[in-house]
C-alpha cells in the first residue's frame, strides 16, 4: 500500500490527464472515422472530400500559436474546458449539416475546438514532466491517447452496422464526460493573468505569431528537423484517417473490419510507445527515428498494394509500429532543446507544423486518390516516409 500511495502521489497528474485524453480520444476517433464517409456521401468526390477534411487544419494553422501562448497566460485547464464544451455541441449538430457550406463551417469550428483542447494538454505534459524523463512521460501520455484512438474506430465500425446516426452523439457524450473530469479533477498549474488582460497582451505585446516563431528559431537546425518530421508524420496520419474509411468501402469490406483496420493503424502506439520512449532516452534518438521511418514507409507502401483483409491488417499494424518508434524520439528531442523557453509557445509552434501536415495530407491524398486511385495515395506517402530517413541520419549525427 505504501508503494501504491507513493506511485499515486508521483504520477497522479499524469494519470488524471491520461483518463481525460483517453475518454476524449475514444469519442473523437469514432467521429473521425465517420466524417470521411459522411462527407463523401454528401459530395461523392475524393478530391473534394480531401479539401473539406483539410479545413479544420486550415483554421488551426492560424490559431495554434495564439492558443499555445494563451494557455501560458490563462492556464491549461480553462482553455481545455472551452474546447471540450464546443465539442459537445458540435456532435449534436452534425446531422443538421446538410449542405457543403454548412459542413465547411462545421469543420472549421471543429478544428478550433480540437486544438483548444490539444495544445493545452501538450503544454500540461511539458509542465509535469521531470527533467531527464521527457520521452517517458510523453510516451505514457501518448499511450492513453492512442488507446483511445485504437478503440474509437472499432466502436464506430459496429455503430455503422447497427445505427450510424449514433456516432456523432457518441462523440458528444465522450466529450461531455471529459469536460466533467477536467473540471472536477484536473489541477490548475498556470494562471498568471486574467482573461482580458491575457488576450490584450497576446495581441499587443507578443504580436500573436512573431514572438513565438522567433523563439523557436533559437532551437536551431535540430528544431527545424523536429518541425519537418512532425509535418511528415501528421501528413501521413491524415492521409490514412481520411482515405482508409473510403478504401475499405471501395474493397467492399464489412464496416466492422474497416474499423478494425483503422484500429490496427493505432494499436502499436498503445503497445510500443512507452518502451520506445525508454529506448530513445537510453540508446539515442537517431537510430530509433531512422528505423521507425523505414519500417513505417515500407509497410505503408505494401498496404497500398493490398486488397486482402489479412494483409491490410498486418501492414496497417507494421506501419504504425514504425511510427511508435519514431514519435517518442521526436518529442524527447523537442523537450531537450526547449527547456529554457516558454513551453506553451513552443507547443504552439510544434502544433503549427503538425497542422500544416494535417492540412496538406487530406488535400494531397484526396487529389491523388481521385486521379490515380486510393491505393496509390498510400504508396506515395510510404515512399515519402522512406526518404525521410536521410535528413534524420544527416542532422542527428551526435545523438
Amino acid at each position: 500500500m505504501r508503494i501504491l500511495r507513493k506511485l499515486k502521489r508521483g504520477y497522479e497528474p499524469l494519470l488524471i490527464l491520461g483518463i481525460i485524453v483517453l475518454l476524449y480520444s475514444i469519442g473523437c476517433s469514432a467521429f473521425e472515422f465517420f466524417l470521411p464517409i459522411f462527407v463523401n456521401d454528401l459530395v461523392d468526390n475524393f478530391g473534394f472530400v480531401g479539401f473539406l477534411l483539410a479545413l479544420p487544419s486550415l483554421i488551426d494553422l492560424s490559431l495554434d500559436i495564439p492558443i499555445g501562448d494563451l494557455s501560458d497566460k490563462l492556464g491549461r485547464k480553462i482553455v481545455m474546458l472551452f474546447g471540450l464544451g464546443i465539442a459537445v455541441i458540435l456532435g449534436v449538430l452534425l446531422h443538421h449539416m446538410t449542405t457543403v457550406a454548412l459542413i465547411a463551417i462545421f469543420l472549421l469550428i471543429w478544428g478550433f475546438a480540437y486544438q483548444a483542447f490539444n495544445i493545452p494538454v501538450t503544454a500540461y505534459v511539458m509542465d509535469i514532466s521531470p527533467k531527464g524523463r521527457f520521452s517517458e512521460y510523453f510516451g505514457a501520455y501518448m499511450t492513453f491517447m492512442f488507446l483511445g484512438l485504437a478503440t474509437g474506430p472499432a466502436i464506430a465500425g459496429f455503430l455503422l452496422v447497427s445505427n450510424k446516426d449514433l456516432i456523432p452523439y457518441f462523440y458528444s457524450l465522450m466529450s461531455g464526460v471529459s469536460f466533467l473530469v477536467t473540471l472536477l479533477a484536473l489541477k490548475r498549474i498556470v494562471r498568471s493573468q486574467e482573461l482580458f488582460k491575457g488576450i490584450r497582451e497576446l495581441i499587443k505585446r507578443d504580436r500573436i505569431f512573431m514572438k513565438e516563431l522567433l523563439d523557436f528559431r533559437e532551437l536551431g537546425v535540430t528544431g527545424l528537423l523536429v518541425l519537418y518530421l512532425t509535418f511528415i508524420l501528421a501528413f501521413s496520419e491524415l492521409v490514412i484517417w481520411t482515405l482508409e474509411p473510403l478504401y475499405f468501402q471501395s474493397l467492399l469490406i464489412n464496416p466492422v473490419y474497416g474499423g478494425l483496420i483503422l484500429s490496427s493503424f493505432v494499436l502499436p502506439l498503445v503497445i510500443f510507445e512507452i518502451p520506445a520512449g525508454i529506448l530513445a532516452d537510453r540508446y539515442g534518438e537517431r537510430r530509433i527515428l531512422a528505423l521507425g521511418f523505414l519500417i513505417s514507409g515500407i509497410s505503408l507502401t505494401f498496404f497500398g498494394f493490398s486488397d486482402n483483409l489479412y494483409n491490410l491488417l498486418i501492414f496497417a499494424f507494421l506501419t504504425t509500429t514504425g511510427l511508435a518508434l519514431a514519435l517518442p524520439s521526436i518529442e524527447g528531442i523537442l523537450m531537450e532543446i526547449s527547456i529554457r523557453y516558454k513551453k506553451g509557445e513552443i507547443a504552439g509552434v510544434w502544433n503549427f507544423a503538425e497542422d500544416l501536415g494535417f492540412f496538406t495530407g487530406p488535400l494531397s491524398g484526396g487529389l491523388i486518390a481521385q486521379y490515380y486511385g486510393l491505393g496509390n495515395a498510400f504508396v506515395v506517402v510510404g515512399l515519402i516516409l522512406i526518404l525521410s530517413t536521410f535528413p534524420v541520419l544527416l542532422v542527428l549525427k551526435g545523438r
